[in-house]
């Protein structure tokens, strides 16, 4: 039941979600995905190179990571980088759970907020600060990759 209704309170950016990863994942000839905390978090071979990542309720989708036999490598600039960025996604996916259906008008009302340098707007800080606290002690192995 609590599922459910988890399901119900983030429907909206759900959906979202669901509709991106699947576009990405048509247009993109290779991707994996990991499921950290609830989240599928899709590693994308190619992203449009303005986005580093996106996130709508339980579904994220990350830029420019390729999966090797040795691990994951990253055309991004490392390792830390793809595990900071998959944290504030998932720092987003928490807030997501938080504020339900106010959640896509709060990331609608930062995104607009232009004259704020974007590290400081609040849902950024925020998602940072999350996601630091849910990936701390993760590192490559701890991810299960799935093709």
């Amino acid at each position: 039941m609590k599922k459910v209704l988890l399901l119900l309170w983030q429907l909206p950016q759900s959906i979202i979600g669901f509709i991106c990863v699947a576009f990405w994942c048509i247009v993109t000839s290779e991707y994996y995905y990991v499921t950290l905390n609830g989240t599928a978090i899709f590693l994308f071979d190619k992203f449009p190179s303005w986005i580093w990542g996106i996130s709508f309720g339980t579904i994220a989708g990350v830029e420019k990571v390729k999966y090797t036999s040795s691990g994951i490598k990253t055309n991004i600039v490392s390792w830390e980088t793809v595990t900071n960025i998959m944290g504030h996604e998932l720092g987003y996916a928490t807030q997501s759970k938080i504020l339900g259906p106010v959640y896509l008008i709060a990331i609608l009302l930062q995104h607009v907020t232009i004259w704020i340098p974007y590290e400081k707007r609040f849902m950024e800080a925020w998602a940072n600060k999350i996601g630091i606290k849910v990936t701390c002690g993760y590192n490559g192995k701890a991810f299960k990759i799935v093709n």
